[in-house]
């Protein structure tokens, strides 16, 4: 939405007298960014609306005088007045950044809590309110393998089981004990009794049975979780058991994921109303806000939010943006907190597109292009925390050769064909491909820029157009479950872009560590892994992103949960 009227406004409003300014074209210019000949034109359309008469100034540099129809006070009231009522939140974002006086916002209460679910002061809720930068991929659990649609999952239904890391151990959820055969292949759990659905239903091992059952039915992002159960058999309403195929030691981590949140049986699955067992419901789901409500009858300890809001802000606004709890008017100085991610940004190769990519040179090249000390640096960045692996806690620093590119892309098979580079529609991210492709540059790589949206990744065609593409990977609380669903993720990228060979190499890893017991030998087996994708350069590790989260000091008892995210059943509302 053009603004540039009242930018006009807020400008000389200081100056105004009787609804008159005396301006000239030059300082119009530098306001609206645009060229003498459109500041007439501005001003003529302007006229033409009835906001303004015009009267250009006698000779050049000579300033012209505007007199406005409306003072600008009622004119702001009637602009916030129609964003609201059309929900045009982003407008509304950019809009309350022009310098208009705040006064006149204050005023304006009323019509802002209609956009914004503020409560009255009378209200006894605690709601949280925070922001999206993008629509939702999906909430089915079936496809759904971006984190943030994972961590929503997490909230709204609850496993069978779910992991402690700081014990590294299974506690129990929708079932209270289990037990194993000797050889792991058969699985007995017995559920809690009473467990209620969003609908006051009550969980049953039907729900389980069908929520496995769905999996199984259809090709998915978890399919690697279910090919192996032969088949389930119903003792009672509180007791089933899970046949396996072949033995899995791993199985109780396998189905803790989120994704594997029981569903009632009885409902077909509408991820716009998502029926779950989980802490929260789901009480609005459009592209504008997500609303979670605490479930009252949860089976566990209720959460002390009462309701939690999630508004989409697109990313050109996000620095305008102001955070604030329901009914907190006072300024107050935000509470930021640090920690490296556990997780990676990285660059994978498209093996079914270019040929070139399959030149082992050329890959090793590419490799000694992409250092991140020099991106740091010439990007002015802090804090490098350089990966060579999936952890941050075990990623050293690797030695890089610019001197060496030129060499390895004159003995590979490059004839200087055009490579596309696919790249999240971030600004960092957008800074790090443009420097990728300016270094190509320099050494006769020849790269195209396209960027995708992360709400559009399981659509985006990467196999048929994408020769490089820049993404990250995240991970759950249970480290070493996610390191192999990043592999056995259909969904995800090193599963559409590796070749069968590569996979297959990485799968006879990854039987052995489903089969293993033992942590350390788990973690030797990555260790594995990582050095044959280093040896190949089938995925060129970059950085661990360092993460920073802004809370309100009233916030209290600030801890995390799977994927890095706050855990929202524990948060709380206190005094400063």
């Amino acid at each position: 939405m053009d603004f540039s009227y009242f930018e006009l406004r807020a400008h000389y409003y200081a100056t105004e007298q009787n609804l008159t300014i005396h301006c000239r074209l030059a300082d119009l210019e530098s306001i609206w960014f645009c060229t003498a000949k459109n500041c007439k034109r501005k001003l003529r359309k302007y006229e033409s609306e009835g906001l303004l008469r015009y009267t250009p100034g006698r000779g050049r540099g000579n300033s012209s005088t505007l007199t406005f129809s409306l003072p600008f006070k009622q004119e702001v009231e009637e602009m916030v007045t129609s964003l609201v009522a059309a929900d045009r939140l982003d407008d509304l974002l950019t809009f309350l950044q022009l310098p208009i006086p705040k006064q006149w916002i204050t005023g304006l209460t009323t019509e802002l809590n209609q956009l914004f679910g503020f409560q009255g002061p009378h209200a006894q809720k605690d709601i949280l309110r925070t922001i999206i930068a993008r629509k939702l991929t999906t909430l089915d659990p079936l496809f759904s393998s971006i984190t943030f649609e994972s961590f929503l999952i997490g909230q709204l239904g609850d496993p069978l089981v779910t992991y402690n890391k700081e014990m590294d151990k299974i506690e129990p959820r929708i079932a209270h004990h289990w037990k194993s055969n000797d050889s792991h292949t058969l699985w007995t759990f017995y559920i809690r009794k009473g467990i209620q659905f969003h609908d006051h239903s009550t969980l049953t091992t039907k729900d389980i049975e069908y929520t496995f059952n769905r999996f199984k039915a259809v090709d998915n992002a978890y399919s690697w979780v279910v090919e192996h159960i032969d088949r389930m058999n119903l003792l009672s309403d509180y007791t089933i058991e899970f046949y396996l195929k072949e033995q899995n030691p791993l199985f109780l981590r396998f189905i803790s994921i989120a994704n594997f949140s029981i569903l009632p049986h009885h409902i077909s699955f509408d991820e716009k109303e998502w029926v779950g067992s989980g802490a929260f419901r789901l009480k609005e789901n459009s592209d504008q806000k997500i609303v979670l409500s605490a479930f009252d009858s949860y089976f566990l300890e209720r959460p002390i939010l009462d309701e939690v809001q999630f508004v989409r802000v697109d990313h050109s606004a996000l620095h305008n943006v102001t955070f604030h709890l329901e009914n907190e008017e006072e300024q107050i100085q935000l509470q930021k907190t640090k920690e490296i991610e556990v997780g990676y940004r990285f660059l994978v190769f498209n093996f079914h597109r270019s040929a070139i990519v399959n030149d082992a040179k050329f890959r090793e090249a590419i490799y000694h292009l992409l250092d991140m000390k020099r991106m740091w640096r010439d990007l002015d960045r802090e804090h490098l925390v350089e990966a060579s692996g999936n952890f941050y806690w075990n990623s050293e620093e690797r030695d890089r050769s610019f001197e060496k590119v030129r060499e390895l892309i004159e003995e590979s098979s490059y004839e200087g064909e055009t490579l596309r580079v696919y790249q999240l529609n971030k600004e960092h991210a957008i800074e790090e491909a443009n420097w990728f492709m300016e270094a190509g540059k320099k050494v006769g790589i020849q790269l195209e820029l396209h960027l995708f949206q992360l709400d559009s990744f399981y659509t985006e065609d990467f196999e048929q157009h994408a020769d490089f593409i820049f993404m990250g990977e995240v991970s759950s609380s249970d480290h070493h479950v996610s390191f192999y669903g990043s592999f056995k993720n259909k969904a995800l990228l090193f599963r559409r872009m590796l070749l069968p060979s590569h996979l297959g190499k990485i799968d006879s890893y990854l039987n052995q560590f489903k089969m293993e017991s033992s942590t350390a030998k788990r973690e030797q087996i990555i260790n594995e892994i990582e050095s044959y994708i280093k040896r190949e350069n089938l995925i060129l590790y970059m950085h661990h992103p360092i993460k920073q989260q802004t809370f309100h000091p009233m916030i209290q008892d600030i801890q995390f949960d799977s994927f890095g995210y706050v855990d929202l059943r524990r948060l709380w509302v206190g005094k400063v």
